[in-house]
């Protein structure tokens, strides 16, 4: 029987996969290099998704308005350079 799945659990599942996609991009960049540039950037969007999701909650349990602006630039910041890296 299958147990409810709450954000927390769904958020895990998505770290878990996002480790198992980088390990298999990194293992087989070694032996397929246009392979791993397939693979490697949908791990790292998986992975900054996650850490997104954890800083959001952190950044909005300080209850000052400068954490939630400092993570809103972060996040573009990152989702930029993100995209930025998928276009080259």
């Amino acid at each position: 029987m299958a147990g409810k799945w709450d954000f927390q659990k769904f958020m895990n599942a998505v770290a878990y996969w996002a480790m198992i996609i980088a390990a298999i991009a990194l293992v087989i960049g070694q032996i397929f290099t246009k392979l791993r540039v397939f693979l490697l950037p949908i791990a790292s969007f998986l992975a900054f998704a996650v850490a997104s999701v954890s800083a959001f909650h952190y950044a909005r349990s300080r209850r000052n308005v400068a954490w939630m602006i400092i993570f809103i630039v972060v996040a573009i910041v990152v989702l930029a350079m993100l995209f930025l890296a998928m276009v080259r």
